[in-house]
C-alpha cells in the first residue's frame, strides 16, 4: 500500500446520485463503498465483469487479510490511498480509494476506482477466482481455532477425573487424527494466505536480526519437534555475528516448507540436514535430504504454484504451494532460491540473503531462544511441519 504516485483526489460535497450517474457507464470498474468497505454500488463495467466484487463484502473478500483494518481506518480518517490487490496468475488491479463528504464534512465512506496495472484487462472469472482464494482463506482459520478449542475442550473432561478410563483410550486416537487433519488445512491455509500477499506491494516493515542467532533457535526447536521422526535431523550453522536485514517471519515460513519437503522425499536411510555458511556476497543456507530425487524435466516445474507430484507421479499429491511460497519469501526479502537434485540419491535447496552492518532491531526477552517455538500451539514449527512433528495434545 501506498500514498504516492499520483494519489486520488477527494470527492466532496458527495452527492450519490451525480456519482452514480457519472460513473454508471464508465469503461472501468467503480465502487461506492460505507466506511466498513461494504459495496453500496457498484456501476455497470463491475457489475458485468467482477461481480464478486460487487456484492457487499465483495471488496473485503479481496483485499489482503492483513491490510483490511488498516484500509477502513484509513477510509474513516478520509485519507486517499491505492491499494494493488493480488490476484491469480501475479496479474494486479490497483484500486484508488477517494472518501466520501456529506455537505456537512462527515465522512460517509469512499469511491473506489479499479485500474489495471499490467496491459490485458483481467476477466471476471480470474478476479472471482482470486477474490474467492483470499476469502477461503480468512474463513478457513476462525472456524479452525474453534476445532481446537472444542478438542481441548473434549480432552481436558476427558481427563477431569484422573487418568483416561479403558473405554476413552480409544477416543483419544480420533482426537489425535482430527488434530493432525485441523493442522494440515491451517498449514494449506497459511501457504495460500502467503501466496497471494507476495503478489501485493504491502509488506510489514524487516527488521535486523543477528541471523545464525535466530537460526539457531529456530532449528533446535525444529530438532526437539522432530525427535520422534523415523528420518533424522540434523542442523550446523556458523558461531558468526552476522546481520540480515530481513522479515524473520517470512525466512521461518520458506525454511519450513523446504524442511517439510525435505521429509516428503524420504525413503529408507533417508535423513534432513540444514548447513548455513558465510560467504563474501551473503549468508546461504541448504536443506539437504536423501530421498528419491527429481527428475530433471520437472525441477523447475516444483516452482509453479498449485503443482504437486507423489512419490509414484501422481499429480496434486499435495496443495502445491511450497516450493512456491519459499522462492517468493527469500526473493522478497532480496535473496535468492536454487534447487539442485539427482533421482535416486537426493536433493538440495539453498538460499541466500544479503548481510549489512546496521544496528540490531530490539527485542523482547520472552522472544529469545527456542521455547517461544515450542510453547505456542500455532507456531511455524508445528504449523510448518505439522505432517513430520509431534503435535502439541489438545487435551
Amino acid at each position: 500500500m501506498e500514498k504516492k504516485r499520483g494519489r486520488p483526489r477527494k470527492v466532496s460535497p458527495a452527492d450519490r446520485e451525480t456519482l452514480i450517474g457519472q460513473f454508471q457507464e464508465a469503461c472501468l470498474p467503480v465502487f461506492l463503498v460505507d466506511r466498513k468497505l461494504e459495496v453500496l454500488y457498484a456501476n455497470r463495467y463491475a457489475q458485468e465483469s467482477f461481480r464478486s466484487m460487487g456484492l457487499p463484502d465483495g471488496l473485503l473478500a479481496v483485499l489482503p487479510a492483513d491490510s483490511v483494518e488498516e484500509c477502513i481506518r484509513r477510509t474513516g480518517e478520509g485519507e486517499s490511498f491505492r491499494m494493488d490487490l493480488p490476484l491469480v496468475r501475479a496479474t494486479r488491479i490497483s484500486l484508488a480509494f477517494s472518501p466520501i463528504r456529506e455537505r456537512d464534512g462527515e465522512i460517509t465512506g469512499a469511491l473506489v476506482m479499479g485500474t489495471f496495472t499490467e496491459d490485458r484487462e483481467l476477466t471476471g472469472l480470474e478476479i472471482a477466482a482470486a477474490g474467492g482464494a483470499a476469502a477461503l482463506s480468512r474463513a478457513l482459520r476462525q472456524p479452525l481455532y474453534e476445532i481446537f478449542g472444542t478438542l481441548s475442550t473434549i480432552g481436558r473432561r476427558m481427563l477431569a477425573n484422573g487418568d483416561l478410563a479403558d473405554e476413552d483410550k480409544e477416543y483419544t486416537k480420533y482426537i489425535e487424527t482430527i488434530n493432525e487433519a485441523a493442522y494440515q488445512i491451517l498449514r494449506n491455509n497459511d501457504n495460500l494466505t502467503a501466496y497471494l500477499g507476495a503478489c501485493s506491494d504491502y509488506h510489514p516493515e524487516k527488521e535486523v536480526v543477528n541471523f545464525w542467532a535466530r537460526m539457531a533457535e529456530l532449528l533446535d526447536a525444529c530438532a526437539i519437534a522432530l525427535h520422534n521422526n523415523v528420518t533424522p535431523f540434523s542442523f550446523r550453522l556458523p558461531e558468526s555475528d552476522v546481520r540480515v536485514r530481513c522479515r524473520f517471519r517470512e525466512i521461518e515460513e520458506a525454511l519450513m516448507n523446504l524442511i517439510s519437503n525435505a521429509y516428503g522425499s524420504a525413503r529408507s536411510q533417508n535423513q534432513v540436514t540444514v548447513i548455513g555458511r558465510d560467504t563474501p556476497e551473503g549468508v546461504v543456507v541448504e536443506v539437504t535430504d536423501h530421498g528419491r530425487g527429481i527428475p530433471p524435466e520437472e525441477q523447475e516445474r516444483v516452482f509453479s504454484p498449485f503443482y504437486s507430484r507423489g512419490e509414484k507421479g501422481e499429480s496434486f499429491a499435495g496443495m502445491g504451494l511450497g516450493m512456491t511460497v519459499a522462492r517468493q519469501k527469500i526473493c522478497g526479502n532480496g535473496g535468492t532460491l536454487v534447487m539442485n537434485s539427482v533421482p535416486g540419491e537426493g536433493t538440495t535447496v539453498a538460499f541466500t540473503l544479503p548481510v549489512c552492518d546496521e544496528p540490531l532491531t530490539p527485542r523482547l526477552a520472552m522472544e529469545s531462544g527456542s521455547a517461544p517455538y515450542l510453547q505456542s500451539r500455532y507456531s511455524s514449527v508445528y504449523v510448518g511441519l505439522c505432517g513430520q512433528v509431534t503435535l502439541p495434545p489438545q487435551y
